[in-house]
């Protein structure tokens, strides 16, 4: 999605500290300054309407407003803050399953140093950012990551769901693959994950067994003549290998008993041609299934009201000593809290 590709465009660009082509010296006196000031109107897919475009820009104000009351985003001398805003529309998984689509919103202030370009040429330098806070607006992003691409029209499977890696401002702090830290803010006080049960678990992967059975089937009978028997015999094989492995778990599917469909999830083992094979629940070394819990978001408010937020604050402790710990006692956390909670 084009939001996803800009984001991540954008990161990989925005490093925090001096990098090793700096070339340029800081002008710590030069007055800090925002690039381009609030309020902002940020970008907007398609097929927002008019009153949604309102109120995704009040949003997004809102953060921002919050941000600029922080002393280091005011910004201080020898520092711009230079915002960047994504919007996008996606379900809470962001997978392609037909469910209800949020606004989401990325915020993404870099808080660049003024560098002597040239001569009398000063500007603020992205690459060589001292801090970026990013503020991600009803999207989960930074816990995905653990799907195992089995879902049904309820969600996305998640096997054994990243766990807090602290807790800050009150709020779970949960740690990416990169290393980036988030805290994130629930308008509902609920966990992030709940368990698919074992009924669900089979159904969907009966459901995934018999499309790749039936793509199979259909690319065996579209084979043009004169294809080497080598071709058909490895497309024959694949049937024969998956017909197993949906009969099976038809089978056991059928032989479970109301309470044991009714079990969250727990697999002992998963293969190839047999049905999946659950783990009691006192069991250990069984491996969880989940999903994004939908009571984190209530059900009948529009796309656009913020019901999730999420917070990282990456900063240079080498270049900007003690810059980071700043920004996290900076920001008005109850605020951040009112912002999601709001109806």
């Amino acid at each position: 999605m084009p939001r996803v590709i800009l984001a991540v465009a954008l990161a990989g660009t925005l490093a925090v500290g001096p990098t090793a082509t700096q070339e340029h010296p800081r002008v710590p006196t030069h007055p800090g300054a925002w690039q381009p000031a609030p309020p902002i109107t940020p970008r907007m897919p398609p097929d927002v309407s008019v009153a949604e475009r309102t109120a995704i820009a009040a949003s997004v104000n809102q953060i921002l407003e919050i941000a600029q009351r922080m002393p280091d985003m005011a910004p201080p001398a020898g520092l711009a803050v230079i915002p960047h805003v994504f919007i996008d529309i996606q379900n809470l998984d962001h997978s392609e399953g037909k469910r209800f689509a949020y606004v989401t919103a990325e915020v993404v202030l870099n808080l660049a140093p003024f560098e002597q370009i040239g001569r009398g040429a000063i500007e603020a330098v992205e690459a060589d950012s001292a801090a970026i806070v990013t503020f991600r607006i009803n999207d989960v992003g930074p816990l995905l990551g653990s799907e195992i691409g089995l879902s049904d029209d309820q969600g996305a499977f998640i096997e054994n769901p990243p766990e807090p890696v602290d807790t800050l401002q009150g709020h779970p702090v949960y740690e990416e693959g990169n290393g980036d830290r988030w805290i994130m803010i629930r308008g509902n006080d609920v966990p992030f994950f709940a368990p698919v049960t074992a009924d669900r678990y089979m159904r969907a992967t009966i459901a995934s067994t018999e499309r790749e059975l039936s793509d199979v089937r259909e690319r065996r009978a579209r084979v043009p003549a004169g294809v080497p028997a080598s071709v058909i015999a490895t497309l024959d094989d694949a049937i024969a290998g998956i017909e197993p492995k949906l009969k099976n778990t038809q089978d056991a599917l059928a032989a479970m008993s109301a309470a044991d469909r009714a079990a969250p999830a727990r697999l002992a083992s998963v293969t190839a041609q047999d049905a999946p094979v659950f783990a009691a629940a006192d069991e250990t070394g069984a491996t969880a299934v989940v999903y994004f819990n939908p009571a984190l978001m209530t059900p009948g408010l529009a796309r656009t009201v913020p019901q999730l937020l999420a917070v990282s604050i990456r900063a240079s402790d080498d270049a900007w000593p003690g810059l980071k710990a700043k920004l996290n006692t900076e920001i008005d956390w109850a605020a951040l809290e009112k912002f999601v909670r709001q109806r």
